[in-house]
């Protein structure tokens, strides 16, 4: 059995997580130089997981890199010895730094008075027999505001799944359901990290909705299928070309988060997103020019699903998936019997375009188991063919969201 000091903590974890997801979604002040980076520190994991994700012709992506790397921060922070090294080198970033840099992207994502809205919310769930170590559930709740929570996932694994997924379903709106699929927690589950995501906010230029017309989506496939597509001229628009693609960078209300919108002018995304490295996209970013821009994109709505595992393995993280080589002894001093390894990682994304606004939410799960930019004619951008895209925050310049659409309609 845990301790009581152990129980407590997790009890005070979830009373903070009570009281921080009730606060309205603000915005941060602008960061120094010394604070922050140029560059997204976590664009380079960004940009390594979206190649190893599932892609096929004329299929979507679209996932949140800033979830997934809450959740694993949360699971590293737990990591000691090979274990630890290996998830550091993955996302770029090492374990005694990366608490610090999520408490600090959280604090300017959820500063005061944001011009869109964004929450974020974390929880670690526990099995109530399972000992906790108090540091850890000190260090997650402290760092990434996540709250703690005790489960009977030995006696009611089924009860616990739903009650996770009803948590996810609230934290995003009602826009990521059933993140944990039947089957996932079982008796032999003693803890789930959560992280969840969502974010709402209203183009600075809206399109003008009367300019929406159907037209011909041209597929990778060679196919075509009707969509609804929105057509405005933007004056002063960043933008950006080169021989391989054209650039925008579609600004919210506010001018501290856009969509940056990246279209290939010869071959697929597929051919686009194999050459992009993540320094190319910060010099993309900062070359942008204001122009005159004719704009026509789709409407367009994404629904998304991944297991992670393979990804994540590709990526180097090899043991805490190893039942015999997993060292989670930062989270837990119970014995032999009961070392932590992880069993899945999961993550789901939703996105909604339209000619106001942009609304998006994602939630990813770990599961851990007991040892088994002058005046002219405007520039066409025609976006009537795959593109990719980045939802970035501007004052971090970390990217929330990054997918790939291949047809706005399937």
């Amino acid at each position: 059995m845990e301790s009581l000091s152990r129980r407590n903590a997790l009890r005070l974890g979830l009373a903070a997580l009570a009281a921080w997801a009730a606060r309205p979604a603000m915005a941060g002040v602008v960061p120094t130089a010394l604070q922050m980076p140029a560059a997204g520190m976590l664009t380079p994991f960004a940009m390594t997981l979206y190649r190893q994700l599932p892609a096929g012709v004329d299929t979507n992506t679209f996932f949140s890199p800033l979830s997934i790397v809450e959740a694993i921060g949360m699971l590293q922070a737990g990591a000691r010895g090979q274990t630890a090294v290996e998830i550091g080198k993955a996302i770029g970033v090492s374990q005694d730094r990366l608490p610090d840099v999520i408490a600090k992207i959280n604090d300017i994502l959820l500063g005061k008075d944001r011009p869109y809205t964004i929450s974020l919310a974390n929880a670690v769930w526990a099995e109530k027999t399972f000992p906790v170590r108090d540091d850890y559930a000190q260090l997650v709740q402290t760092k990434y505001s996540a709250t703690g929570q005790n489960c009977e996932f030995i006696s009611q694994p089924e009860v616990e799944r739903k009650r996770i997924n009803d948590w996810v379903l609230k934290q995003t709106h009602d826009k990521i359901r059933d993140l944990l699929p039947v089957g996932l927690v079982d008796s032999m589950t003693r803890m789930v990290i959560t992280n969840a995501i969502y974010f709402n906010a209203e183009w600075a230029r809206q399109f003008e909705k009367a300019q929406t017309k159907q037209g011909d989506f041209k597929l990778d496939s060679g196919k075509s299928v009707m969509a609804n597509l929105m057509n405005t001229e933007f004056t002063r628009l960043g933008y950006f070309e080169d021989d391989s693609l054209q650039a925008i960078d579609l600004a919210y209300k506010g001018d501290s988060a856009s969509m940056l919108v990246l279209l290939p002018r010869k071959g697929t995304t597929i051919d686009l997103e194999k050459s992009l490295a993540a320094n190319q996209i910060d010099s993309i970013a900062s070359r942008l020019k204001p122009n005159s821009v004719m704009v026509t994109m789709p409407k367009f709505k994404l629904e998304t699903e991944y297991d992670l595992n393979k990804a994540l393995k590709a990526m180097g993280i090899l043991a805490a998936f190893d039942e015999n080589q997993a060292d989670f002894s930062g989270i837990s001093d119970a014995s032999r019997a009961q070392k932590l390894y992880v069993s899945s990682v999961v993550h789901k994304a939703f996105v909604e375009v339209d000619e106001v606004r942009t609304e998006a939410a994602a939630a990813t799960a770990i599961t851990m188991r007991a040892m088994s930019m002058p005046m002219r004619p405007p520039i066409v951008f025609r976006a009537d063919h795959p593109f990719l895209f980045i939802i970035r925050d501007r004052t971090s310049n970390e990217a929330l969201f990054i997918g790939r659409v291949g047809n706005p309609v399937g």
